[in-house]
């Protein structure tokens, strides 16, 4: 049911969320001034969820938000803080000598970039050929979008049939930027940003023709969260400052830009008028977490506890433990600007998975593991960077759904683990 009054015509509510947005902000200032780096776990996620509260609010005024489940994400996020504070010491990164990656690894990457890029982009040619389309339906945007509407056509249809070989090859599509991303953060020459740019080609082949958003996005959040992490082992500090926010409401605005033009292509249409009539559909992604929480926890039906099963939904698949169903969720809600969503961000799975006080417990237990990963890495531990990377990735994908329900994502870290592990000795 839409929901159809503005919440500044409502006092109550506008007072009840607006102290506990000026809660969440002044948790954000203390965990700032306790972290410093960006790329500490705990001003990681709080400043992103702050931020993730705070839009949708602002810009959709009029969708239903409900105040406990604004007030429960401030306790998730304070008791991953909490969690985080507990080992925490002061650390300067430029008090001590950056760490070396050695040369073994150093001189393996690149080879290893071009072998998973070349495996992740084969499963792209047997997909187009499978589907009797070749080469040169790239040659123009009309013959690219008339058959990346087939592909939308017959996925939702359910008459497209997955490669054989896609569980195979489709981890190498990830694997390729998780290495590039320890390459380019080592050194930032032109050779690397190649190697990072022929990582993403795969991912942005699948993203063309099957106008599936979700493989470029994991593809760039798993790019992103190995910079990250690598940062953290060579002791590169990122501050949160005016600069670093340019350049990350610049990284938003590209990301945004992809959704527009993936979603012209499923519509088969390429003209300017159709890209400001699908804007509803990028806000779909963007802006309905909280009220899709807010819809669900209302309307929250009698469930028993997961213990893992939502947020690890593929696995519990493969062992047969439950069915994981297409799609993420079958309940979708109504908006203000005309689009429907079914994107219920990570809390939905854990909640369902733990109950609230038992989500509670868990960002608290989240907040003091990754913590001492962080600290594991910056104190020289290489094979800890898949753990502290998956984890950014955890949050940078987490106003959708939990990362860790995708097999092939999990697959494409283990295989990071192995080649650090190996390579590293």
């Amino acid at each position: 049911m839409l929901n159809n009054y503005n919440i500044y015509q409502n006092e109550g509510l506008f007072i009840g969320i607006s102290t506990i947005l000026i809660l969440f902000f002044i948790l954000f200032i203390v965990t700032r001034f306790t972290f410093t780096y960006l790329n500490h776990p705990s001003l990681l996620f709080i400043s992103y969820w702050f931020g993730a509260t705070f839009l949708p609010i602002l810009l959709f005024p009029n969708d239903y938000f409900k105040i406990f489940i604004i007030l429960l994400i401030l306790v998730f996020c304070f008791a991953f803080y909490i969690g985080s504070f507990i080992i925490h010491t002061k650390t300067n990164f430029t008090d001590h000598p950056p760490n070396n990656i050695n040369n073994k690894l150093l001189q393996v990457l690149p080879k290893l970039i071009i072998g998973s890029s070349c495996l992740g982009f084969s499963l792209v040619i047997i997909t187009i050929y499978s589907a009797g389309y070749n080469f040169l339906s790239f040659g123009s945007l009309e013959k690219l979008a008339l058959m990346a509407s087939d592909f939308a056509i017959s996925r939702y249809s359910g008459s497209y049939k997955e490669p054989r070989l896609w569980s195979v090859l489709l981890p190498f599509v990830y694997l390729s930027p998780l290495l590039s991303g320890i390459l380019y953060a080592e050194n930032k020459r032109k050779r690397n940003l190649i190697l990072l740019f022929l990582s993403l080609i795969p991912a942005i082949s699948f993203t063309l023709i099957l106008t599936q958003r979700g493989i470029t996005f994991f593809a760039l959040f798993l790019l992103l969260s190995s910079i990250l992490a690598t940062k953290v082992f060579l002791r590169q500090e990122i501050v949160l400052n005016f600069s670093l926010v340019i350049r990350i409401v610049s990284i938003i605005m590209f990301g945004i830009f992809i959704l527009f033009f993936i979603s012209m292509l499923r519509v088969g249409a390429t003209d300017f008028d159709t890209m400001l009539s699908l804007s509803g559909k990028v806000y779909s992604i963007l802006f309905t977490h909280i009220s899709n929480l807010s819809h669900w926890y209302n309307n929250m039906p009698d469930y028993s506890i997961g213990f893992g099963m939502n947020n690890f939904a593929g696995i519990a698949d493969i062992l047969k433990i439950k069915p994981r169903q297409l799609g993420l969720y079958n309940e979708f809600n109504n908006f203000s600007f005309g689009e429907t969503s079914n994107l219920y961000s990570i809390f939905r799975p854990t909640i369902e998975d733990l109950s609230l006080p038992g989500s509670i417990l868990f960002f608290f237990l989240l907040g003091f593991v990754v913590s001492i990963a962080y600290k594991k890495v910056q104190n020289g531990k290489i094979s800890f960077i898949p753990i502290l990377s998956i984890f950014y990735a955890y949050v940078l994908e987490s106003i959708v759904t939990s990362i860790t329900i995708f097999n092939t994502i999990l697959l494409s870290y283990f295989m990071l683990y192995v080649v650090i592990k190996y390579y590293s000795k």
